[in-house]
This record gives C-alpha cells, structure tokens and sequence, in this order.
C-alpha cells in the first residue's frame, strides 16, 4: 500500500525498481507476441458476464508466443486507447504495474487512492475519452471507490481496476478480501470479477462498451493476481477491435430530427443552451461554440 518517497504527487512513473516487482517479473516473464486485428461480424453480449466466445483469430502457421494475464489486460487497455493509468501501486497489482512500464503505458502516482480516481475523472472529462485507475485490493480498493458516486453521477466514463487474492481463495477470508463487485454495483454502470484468464479481452471489450454507450459512467474489472500471473497462449485468445463491439466515434443525430431542431430555436423567443457533462462526449466542443456564438443564444 505504501508509495515510494521517490514519487512526488502527479508525476509520471516512469520505471519501478522495487524488489517486488522484479521478484515478481522472475516468476511469470514479459510476453512478447503482438495483438493482432481479426475482423469479428458480431459480438453478442449477455447481461451480467459477457458471452463466451468460439471465436478464434485466425494465424499464419508457427508457435504461438506465451504472455501472462497481466500483459495480455494492459495490451486490452492500449487497444482501447489507454495511454496514462492513475495509480498507487500496491502487492495485488504488481503484475499489472510490471506489464504497463513493458508495454509503455505510464503510471500517474498520486497520494491517495480516491484523489487518483478524480485524477482519472478530471483527465477523462479534459480529453473526451475513458481514463482508468488500477489499485490494489482491499484497502486500496476501499479508498478509491470514495471517488466513485461524484464520477456516477457527473456520468463520466471511468474505468476502476482493482486486484485481489487469488481465485482459489475466494470467500475463504483471503488476506484483504472484501466483496469488490458488491460493494462497486450501486455507484457504476457495470462491475465484473474476471474468472478466466481466457475471456480478459471479453471483460475489457464489455467494460468499455458499458462505460462509453448510451449515457456514460463508471464501471468495476476486479481481477485476481493469479490471473494476472497465469501464462496463456496466444492461440487461445479471442480478440475484438473496439470498433467492432461499440462506436468509437461521436455519435450521429437523425438529420430531420436536428432540421426540426433548428426549426424550434429560430422561432424561440428566449432559446437557451443547457450543456450537462455528458454534452462533452458526444458534441464537438468547437461546433457547440459555434452553434451559441452564430445564434446568440447563451
């Protein structure tokens, strides 16, 4: 739980050089295979956990390169455009730290767990796209989820990573076990335990979907250290490209229903503009300027 008197409050880290990490790195290696692309026609989603499914991307001959679970969910968040992860780093999360400085993505500390999630909040409603914070289990857990009703309902889409005991454990009074997906529910769109070293690509394809559709907000991946460390081959993995399972652009209004639109403000007499935070996910910025300044309405 504790931060490294090296690390000063918001600055990026950039290297780890903690013997726990490095013990760590010994007992489950770096991976080495790069994700590919397959195109996937449709990708059906049940409530609750995601569907499993038989799909299987398809590969030139040869063998198929080894990587653990952790690389494998870091590789997941680069592919929806993660670059920055606002973090504390603690023991259930030390592959997950290991595989980001691997494959480039940079740790943003803070000093504690709840003002790293606003950090992720405040960064995600600046850039227009999802943010994610990855904490330890248990209590650094419990910290964070402190940010989480003001990240619900200003409908920000936040991703809270949290580690925990292995799977094995579970709801055997594991060191630091708490019931993360109960306590996560009533404060996000979606909270999921990732059971299956095998589905991290299905979970993460869920969670960002949950977090970024319809009206959007938080939502919970807790995944378990042993599944972090699990080696898998790439052969067994199903892969999907973000803009195959949700929009990945703004999205697009019905052109009669924004003629009508118009149509309504030119004979206002007293129009006015109301723009919540979800406005800036889904309109342009520039064009909503525009719109208030060629109009005159405030």
């Amino acid at each position: 739980m504790g931060v490294p008197t090296m690390y000063k409050v918001g600055t990026v880290c950039s290297r780890f050089d903690m013997s726990k990490i490095t013990a760590r790195r010994s007992l489950y290696g770096t991976g080495s295979c790069r994700m590919s692309t397959p195109k996937v026609s449709s990708l059906r989603r049940s409530e609750g956990y995601p569907e499993r499914s038989t799909y299987k991307p398809n590969r030139p001959g040869g063998k198929m390169a080894k990587l653990t679970g952790a690389h494998l969910f870091i590789r997941c968040l680069k592919l929806e455009g993660i670059e920055k992860v606002f973090t504390i780093v603690g023991d259930t999360i030390l592959p997950l730290v290991d595989a980001a400085e691997d494959e480039g993505i940079q740790f943003i500390d803070a000093r504690h767990e709840g003002a790293a999630l606003h950090m992720a909040d405040g960064y995600a409603r600046i850039t227009g796209r999802p943010a994610a914070g990855i904490f330890t289990g248990g209590p650094g857990f419990s910290n964070a989820i402190s940010a989480l009703p003001a990240i619900y309902t200003s409908e920000t889409p936040v991703i809270f990573i949290a580690g925990a005991a292995e799977m094995p454990e579970k709801g055997m009074s594991a060191f630091q076990e708490i019931d993360q997906i109960g306590m996560t529910t009533p404060v996000t769109k979606g909270s999921w335990l990732i059971h299956d070293k095998t589905r991290i690509p299905e979970f993460v394809a869920t969670a960002f979907r949950t977090a970024t559709t319809g009206r959007p907000g938080p939502v919970h991946l807790t995944l378990p250290i042993d599944i972090q460390e699990a080696e898998i081959s790439e052969d067994e993995l199903p892969q999907y490209m973000p803009q195959e399972y949700r929009p990945t652009g703004r999205p697009q209004g019905d052109p009669a229903l924004i003629e009508q639109a118009a149509s309504l403000l030119r004979g206002a007499k007293k129009p006015v503009i109301i723009a919540g935070n979800p406005a800036r996910y889904s309109v342009d910025p520039a064009q909503l300027q525009e719109l208030a300044e060629s109009t005159g309405i405030p």
